[in-house]
């Protein structure tokens, strides 16, 4: 690992990987495992770095906290500046992949989750004009996952975004699990697209 020198302060923040898969020595991060977009703790965590530079934001997957799409559903109605869910109360909720719950969905809730995720990363992206997408997440399960929703074409509509493409092989040697933590090999691959947007 090595440190990075800027005169910008930065931090990664988000769901898991914001932590697990930054191979930076001395670097600011604050993520929760599985974290959905509409997690209450999410809101929290970036407006107590509002103040930071450049916010990289680990943007989850749209299926994260699929198991409340009822709650999700009713709060298709309410403004996406409230549409939070208190995750923290039921941490059991958050994630998705390592349980098969999520195979149950109808292709209309997963079209909701799409459509929801969509519209509250929208939201957070104009709130922070600091943050820059960091959509590992949302990259690796568009390419693993056999369902015609994918994350990254919402992603695409953004232009504060880094670079993952060369990740798009999925080589197992870029990755330390299953759940897409990536390596410090793979690290090293997009490492120069973070960079950039330090200068």
């Amino acid at each position: 690992m090595e440190t990075v020198k800027s005169f910008k302060s930065f931090v990664f923040c988000g769901d898991h990987k914001a932590s697990k898969s930054i191979y930076l020595d001395n670097v600011s991060t604050c993520s929760v495992g599985g974290l959905p977009i509409n997690d209450a703790s999410l809101k929290r965590m970036l407006e107590a770095n509002r103040s930071k530079d450049i916010i990289f934001f680990s943007c989850g997957y749209p299926l994260m906290g699929c198991k409340e799409i009822e709650v999700i559903k009713k709060l298709q109605n309410v403004p996406v500046n409230i549409r939070t869910i208190p995750y923290h109360h039921k941490p059991q909720s958050r994630g998705f992949y390592k349980d098969d719950w999520w195979k149950r969905l109808s292709s209309n809730d997963i079209d909701i989750l799409f459509e929801n995720w969509s519209e509250i990363l929208n939201y957070y992206y104009q709130e922070y004009e600091q943050m820059v997408l960091l959509p590992l997440v949302s990259h690796y399960f568009d390419i693993i996952l056999n369902i015609p929703n994918k994350a990254m074409n919402i992603v695409g509509q953004f232009n504060r975004v880094v670079d993952l493409s060369p990740l798009d092989d999925i080589d197992e040697i870029h990755y330390n699990d299953k759940s897409g933590n990536l390596s410090e090999v793979g690290f090293a691959k997009i490492k120069p697209n973070i960079i950039k947007w330090l200068e």
